[in-house]
């Protein structure tokens, strides 16, 4: 970890750091990982089903952190947090044969703005020009 990065507060740009990108602080820094797109995402912890103690209740489980919940089936949906975990992290799970194994984002091919709306913009006095691909 890089000794004089401080954890930025929720909601707060990151400070600047002794080096050129101040999100690899935020990234690097504490004890959840962190990603950024505009906003502090939550590095996913992935729960899984434990055991069945009845027909149609399940425990699940974080692989990360000390997480349990209850959880009662449709229609009589119920949900009770056996084990708090980690609060902060975001946790995913699911049935059925899928698994999350990983998210990217990607930003989509740039495209010519309707002539509408280049025409909208300029009224309102917004210069527009198309970005290069």
């Amino acid at each position: 970890m890089l000794p004089d990065c401080p954890v930025p507060e929720r909601g707060r740009p990151p400070p600047p750091g002794p080096h050129d990108d101040a999100s690899i602080c935020a990234m690097l820094a504490g004890p959840h990982r962190t990603r950024e797109i505009g906003v502090r995402l939550p590095a996913p912890h992935e729960m899984t089903p434990t055991s069945t103690p009845d027909h149609g209740i399940e425990v699940w489980s974080c692989n990360q952190c000390t997480r349990r919940l209850l959880i009662r089936r449709p229609p009589d949906f119920q949900k009770t947090v056996l084990e708090p975990g980690d609060e902060h992290a975001a946790h995913v799970g699911g049935t059925g044969g899928l698994r999350m194994t990983g998210v990217t984002a990607q930003p989509t091919q740039p495209r010519q703005l309707p002539a509408a709306d280049r025409q909208w913009l300029a009224e309102h006095g917004i210069g527009w020009e198309h970005p290069q691909s």
